[in-house]
């Protein structure tokens, strides 16, 4: 690996113990080191940890060899081990033929019909989320939006991908959103310090081992309930006719001759991966367009103009699935604050034979390869000016020529995200709720600009210590305001 890899830039490996030294730092550095490695490296970047040798592969030309070569398609055990013990084995974590039947059983539960039937779901919701924001935006008090948009994601993917309707579930939903939030740094956490791969290691020497086994406790009870509500649910229900109409995750295989193609333990994985991949990263994507939002007013007023345009006078009438092609500024802004902020920021994969990459380097057998999105959508290249947030770089015109792996928010190729059409028209709803009835502003002592924004390291991307804005209700009129705010960014 060392002679193959002599030609790939990275930071000087200390003897036996590699680069660990320098990665072992708290979860609100990890970006900054990362930040640091590619401004003195590039865009392919060679570190040890200890005997492993990784490799970040930032550029999409090199990006495209590695998310398609068949080679390429496993993750690595020693950096998913945090995630299986938290989620189980489902799609994130699985591998070869495992993967391919898990997703073969889940794809047909995310068809476009399916999708567009969840949109009265998603608006019933947000009036939910509208009431609980009424008063905050009545008082304009500075709160943390990240909390009330989890708690709306959590009941509609129960409503939705799981089709349990939870009623009884609201305060065990309340501590779900909150074991997310620590659910995703304890995965990475554990997930960069490999040699707590050894259970009777971690628990010796890890400040953070308590935490992390009621993070395990916590996801593993909420899928139980969930389930066990789900599987009491239809026992009371009389057994129906045969319906051609496509059924949800859930329905599908607690309901028909599908039912045996997953044992309850992999359902209950899945079910896991379902929830943390469905709530969490939607929630993490909404906060951060809602202080993207804040933090540009100018691209604010023109998603408010637009949905004005769609809506007219009746700007509080329930949203259809109709509604969603007309708001094509709004998926560019979404869009680009996926650009800025992709929802998963890492993940990996390792390989399983010599790979050459376009950029003439090779990928050796056996070394792991780390893919993160955070700085490959800050590509100069492909992103001129990418500090700037710029909804117009996804209009058609100026996208058509975009290098295909230059925008990978949820991945691509093979193991692309199979919920990323679901991601979008759930944020797209939920924005158009919120901007039509608010003006989104910004904390007036937060930061000024969105990459003076501190991200937090996870397995999905975060701001610490919460994202704070205020809102104001829009009045009758539309675009007029009392008072404008100040305009930071665009």
């Amino acid at each position: 690996m060392h002679r193959i890899t002599a030609d790939i830039p990275g930071p000087a490996p200390y003897p036996l113990i590699g680069n660990l030294l320098q990665m072992l730092l708290p979860m609100d550095r990890v970006y900054h080191l990362v930040d640091s490695l590619c401004s003195q490296f590039g865009y392919l970047i060679k570190t040890w940890y200890g005997p492993i040798l990784a490799i970040m592969v930032l550029d999409p030309e090199d990006l495209q060899v590695v998310l398609t070569s068949p080679t390429l398609a496993s993750k690595p055990d020693v950096f998913y081990d945090g995630v299986k013990r938290v989620l189980g084995m489902g799609l994130i974590t699985l591998n070869g033929s495992d993967y391919k039947r898990h997703r073969k059983a889940i794809t047909t539960s995310m068809h476009l019909d399916i999708l567009q039937d969840f949109v009265a779901t998603f608006g019933t919701n947000c009036r939910e989320l509208e009431a609980r924001l009424d008063p905050l935006a009545a008082t304009g008090e500075v709160f943390d939006v990240a909390h009330h948009l989890g708690l709306n994601a959590s009941l509609t993917v129960c409503q939705t991908v799981l089709a349990a309707e939870a009623p009884g579930l609201d305060a065990e939903r309340d501590e779900y959103v909150e074991i997310v939030h620590d659910a995703s740094k304890m995965m990475l956490y554990r997930g960069l310090r490999p040699w707590f791969r050894w259970e009777a290691l971690f628990k010796l020497l890890s400040p953070e081992y308590g935490r992390f086994q009621r993070v395990v406790a916590g996801m593993t009870n909420f899928a139980n309930r969930v389930l066990t509500q789900k599987m009491q649910k239809l026992q009371h229900i009389a057994a129906a006719p045969p319906t051609k109409r496509r059924q949800t995750f859930l329905d599908k295989f607690l309901s028909s001759s599908e039912a045996n193609v997953l044992t309850r333990g992999e359902l209950l994985d899945e079910l896991k991966t379902l929830l943390f991949g469905g709530v969490g990263t939607s929630m993490d994507f909404q906060t951060l367009f809602m202080l993207s939002m804040a933090l540009n007013q100018g691209v604010q007023r023109k998603v408010q103009q637009e949905l004005d345009d769609v809506f007219g006078s009746d700007r509080g009438r329930d949203i259809l699935a109709t509604d969603l092609p007309h708001m094509k500024y709004l998926e560019c802004a979404l869009k680009e604050t996926l650009r800025f902020f992709p929802p998963v920021p890492v993940f990996g994969r390792i390989v399983l034979q010599d790979v050459p990459l376009p950029s003439g380097k090779v990928l050796p057998e056996g070394c792991y390869v780390g893919i993160l999105p955070l700085w490959t959508h800050r590509h100069p290249k492909y992103f001129p000016d990418p500090e700037r947030f710029d909804p117009e770089r996804f209009t058609p015109e100026n996208s058509r020529d975009r290098h295909p792996f230059a925008f990978i928010p949820f991945s691509a190729g093979p193991r692309n995200c199979i919920g990323q059409r679901y991601a979008l028209m759930f944020a797209k709803t939920v924005a158009a709720s919120v901007l039509r009835r608010y003006d989104v502003l910004p904390d007036p002592d937060g930061p000024r600009r969105l990459v003076d924004v501190p991200l937090v390291g996870g397995i999905s991307l975060s701001v610490k210590g919460g994202v704070k804005v205020r809102l104001r209700r829009r009045g009758l009129h539309g675009l007029e305001h009392a008072e404008e705010p100040p305009v930071y960014g665009l």
